[in-house]
């Protein structure tokens, strides 16, 4: 190995240390900025959460507000109701309180009653105008209860906001020693390489090369590199038409079991159907023999009828 080669090793092995360093503070980026979105991605969320429980509380105030409203509404026009009913049954000059029948009484509660759930309706919109006009002070006293979480939510955003500030001149440190770094790299000599291999992955395989005596040259050490670039690459192809052949022969493993099952039942209900037939045999020459027995017997009785018949008539002439 001549001094120009161990000069180049030199200048590799620097400008592989100081992309590792590079490599790293990179990382160290990406976990910051990952840190900043959390941070972010947690206090949206408490905000939203914290905003939706305002608005359904200002919700569930107005409802209940509203509601309340009509039900007086309704309660003051049925005290006039029965106020005026009652003054048009006493009569001028006369200061005794009258008589009222249990027909005035009822009359009094069912139209009251009429009145208010009328009212129930009718009152939405007096109910809405008063809200309009006194909700806004009745929502900042709902949301009262509210304050004190949204105070310890600003202050909890504003160390965030610190913290995410402090975290942003991190990066931006970082960014700078990168930036510092990468001109120390062009400062080194590396030979006529192409941008392709000025990266820590191809020195590292030439420092190797060179140090384990594979390679005498840089131009042997390119060579070798995309040799292996391609044998890796071609064995990573291997490797997927291996994976989808191995996938392709589990499915027609699976396939080919599934059939089997199926067979299986098939030959079962087969021989649940062989079993019924013999079944079905043995009934029938069961009945058939029973049958033959009783045609016998049968036969046997005929025989036996027509035998007494003649002998009868036999007999009949006889004794003529």
């Amino acid at each position: 190995m001549d001094n120009k080669t161990k000069d180049l090793i030199t200048n590799y092995k620097q400008a592989i240390d100081l992309m590792y360093e590079v490599d790293m503070k990179y990382k160290k980026i990406n976990s910051l900025d990952t840190d900043i979105n959390r941070i972010k991605d947690n206090f949206t969320h408490r905000e939203e959460e914290l905003h939706y429980k305002i608005i359904a509380n200002s919700n569930n105030t107005e409802k209940i507000v509203k509601r309340i409203i009509r039900f007086g509404l309704a309660i003051i026009i049925c005290i006039l109701f029965i106020k005026g009913y009652m003054h048009n049954k006493i009569i001028p000059g006369i200061e005794e309180t009258p008589a009222y029948t249990f027909s005035d009484y009822f009359t009094i509660a069912f139209d009251s009653l009429l009145l208010f759930a009328i009212f129930q309706f009718v009152g939405k919109l007096p109910a809405y105008i008063i809200y309009n006009i006194f909700g806004n002070r009745l929502e900042e006293l709902s949301s009262k209860k509210y304050t004190k979480e949204q105070e310890k939510l600003s202050n909890e955003r504003k160390k965030a906001n610190n913290e995410i500030s402090k975290i942003n001149m991190e990066i931006e440190q970082l960014n700078k020693e990168i930036e510092s770094k990468q001109k120390e790299i062009d400062k080194i000599n590396l030979g006529n390489l192409h941008n392709d291999y000025k990266n820590y992955y191809a020195l590292t395989l030439f420092v190797d090369y060179l140090e384990k005596g594979r390679c005498d040259s840089i131009k042997e050490c390119i060579n070798l590199y995309e040799h292996e670039l391609k044998e890796n690459e071609r064995n990573n192809q291997i490797q997927n038409l291996q994976s989808q052949v191995n996938r392709q022969i589990g499915n027609v493993r699976d396939e080919m079991q599934s059939i089997r099952n199926k067979i299986e039942d098939v030959n079962s209900e087969i021989g649940g159907m062989k079993d019924n037939i013999k079944d079905i045999n043995s009934k029938a020459s069961k009945s058939l023999d029973l049958a033959e027995t009783e045609a016998k017997i049968k036969t046997e009785e005929l025989t036996y009828e027509y035998g007494r018949e003649k002998l009868r008539q036999i007999n009949n002439k006889n004794y003529k």
